[in-house]
């Protein structure tokens, strides 16, 4: 069921929108890894499909959203994702803007110094970062960064065009941005909320309401409520003994089984596949769990075979050659390596490179991190 929800099973989704709004958008602190997400999902997407979706058609969007980190997400779903996610985010990291001295005066000031900087377009950080010490706000630490996260988090600016060979983007002031879209009149705060657990259960099935806490940065009493406003919409289930839920519509799929076909993927570096829920010991086994997920709120690039993850993934490039290497946690199964090659050269079709694998030692015994 997670696979179909990410659209890593049966390859539903025919555009980059779809992919990004039927999976409820992809994480994307790495400028560069969520398109590979994208790839992994979309057969024969080009790099140039995702750039034209996100600056010609304006149809997806990147800033921080779920749990104040940068994702991805549909145009359409911007405005209302803010108004449920923005504010509870913006109180838990007040303390830390108060520890760089942004109190409310200097944010208000900064805003409109912001504001007026965007007007005439679209700027880098680093602009604005001068621009914010010319009028005595100087950037010092992570000053300049907490200023842009209030100011996307309370719906002010985005993220537009990429600059410096796509490796970043300029910020832009989200209504000229995104125009219609962001001026489209909300609904209600329930029709919001159970909105969130429809989108959420669609693509992260099984789950239950702490997992959409962690997923999508909402306390975990707004996140029962949502599933409270759906309850007539849900089937219980059972997973490993534990109470989750599916979308009553999810119901004849759930029992469906896979096509049989053995299927493996390379997934990036903060794949949303691995990140959707509290608990990951359905797709990783728990003795290998430090190598994926080594603390800090990272996640490794990782192989996953028939949904579960099995190896870890690098891949270092020169010019127009790029070598994949794949650290597999215990014995390989040479079934997959025929899986391996194709994904490797979809992987080299995308970035437009020649490539390679080979497999490396298990890294099985290597320590935690």
């Amino acid at each position: 069921m997670r696979m179909r929800g990410q659209h890593l099973l049966d390859g539903r989704a025919t555009t980059v929108h779809d992919v990004v709004r039927h999976t409820g958008g992809l994480q994307s602190q790495d400028a560069r890894a969520w398109f590979l997400s994208v790839r992994a999902r979309l057969p024969g997407v080009a790099l140039s499909d995702v750039q034209r979706a996100r600056v010609e058609e304006r149809s997806i969007v990147r800033n921080w959203y779920m749990r104040g980190t940068l994702h991805t997400v549909a145009s359409e779903d911007a405005a209302w994702l803010l108004s449920l996610i923005g504010a509870h985010v913006v109180r838990g990291s007040a303390s830390r803007r108060r520890q760089l001295g942004i109190d409310d005066d200097t944010y208000a000031r900064a805003l409109r110094i912001l504001r007026d900087a965007l007007a005439s377009g679209p700027q880098p950080r680093a602009e604005i970062a001068l621009r914010l010490r010319d009028n005595a706000i100087p950037p010092d630490g992570q000053r300049t960064l907490h200023i842009l996260h209030r100011a996307a988090m309370e719906g002010v600016i985005c993220q537009g065009p990429s600059i410096r060979g796509g490796s970043d983007a300029a910020f832009v002031l989200t209504a000229d941005w995104l125009g219609d879209w962001w001026r489209s009149r909300l609904p209600s705060y329930e029709a919001r909320l159970a909105e969130l657990a429809r989108r959420y259960l669609a693509a992260h099935s099984p789950a239950e309401p702490r997992d959409l806490a962690t997923w999508s940065g909402l306390p975990v009493p707004e996140a029962r409520e949502a599933f409270r406003l759906i309850a007539a919409e849900l089937v219980e289930v059972r997973v490993r003994d534990e109470a989750a839920w599916i979308l009553a519509a999810q119901r004849e799929s759930a029992l469906a089984p896979a096509d049989g076909m053995l299927t493996v993927q390379l997934l990036p570096i903060f794949d949303g596949y691995l990140l959707g829920h509290r608990r990951r010991d359905l797709l990783v086994a728990d003795q290998h769990a430090h190598h994926i997920l080594p603390g800090g709120g990272w996640l490794n690039p990782t192989v996953v075979v028939d949904g579960l993850a099995v190896a870890l993934w690098s891949a270092a490039q020169r010019r127009n050659a790029m070598t994949v290497t794949v650290e597999p946690y215990a014995a390989w199964n040479k079934r997959w390596s025929r899986r391996v090659d194709a994904e490797v050269a979809d992987l080299a079709r995308f970035r437009g490179a020649e490539a390679s694998w080979r497999l490396g030692e298990s890294i099985a015994r290597r320590p935690a991190i």
